[in-house]
């Protein structure tokens, strides 16, 4: 029987790095945004339960991460990352310039799905990176550095939600 699923492997160190060093500034970026989210939810509804946009959101983001093969099909998995990212960094400017309202919350919600699918799309680019003989230990790196950016975060979005408020946050998630 033929081997429907084979693929070239091609192993290369420096794009290995520079997706992991990708992947801490995605962790980081995410890790200031994520931890004063709901906060801003819960502002702009006026309600303490906000699950509604966490549904709404995963919602969404499944639905694209189930038909992301296509679109990866259709344009590549670089541009694919690129622009998603491209996006990502538009929104987050966004949410500089907005104030907390609902169409905040909206932009708040796509910069989310857009965040979720980017780390989705650099994880393929891995993939095509990678040997499955070392894919274990390149995934296990890059998701290290990955929950190390995470890590860093909370601290650092606390103090800057304290003195520069929401638009802080976003100001250095666009930057970074």
């Amino acid at each position: 029987m033929k081997n429907v699923l084979k693929h070239d492997e091609q192993y290369d160190a420096k794009k290995v790095k520079l997706i992991n060093f990708i992947s801490f500034l995605l962790g980081f970026s995410s890790a200031i945004t994520v931890y004063v989210i709901s906060t801003y939810f819960q502002k702009v509804s006026g309600q303490e339960n906000i699950s509604i946009f966490y549904v709404a959101t995963y919602l969404v983001t499944l639905l694209f991460i189930i038909n992301l093969h296509r679109i990866i099909k259709a344009f590549g998995k670089s541009a694919v990352f690129l622009f998603s990212l491209a996006i990502f960094v538009v929104l987050a400017v966004a949410l500089i310039f907005l104030p907390i309202s609902w169409p905040g919350a909206i932009i708040l919600i796509l910069n989310l799905i857009i965040q979720y699918l980017c780390v989705v799309e650099k994880d393929i680019i891995l993939e095509s990176y990678s040997q499955d003989s070392n894919s274990g230990r390149i995934r296990g790196v890059h998701l290290t550095l990955y929950n190390l950016g995470f890590l860093v975060g909370p601290f650092l979005s606390s103090v800057i939600l304290d003195k520069y408020n929401f638009n802080g946050i976003y100001f250095i998630q666009s930057i970074i």
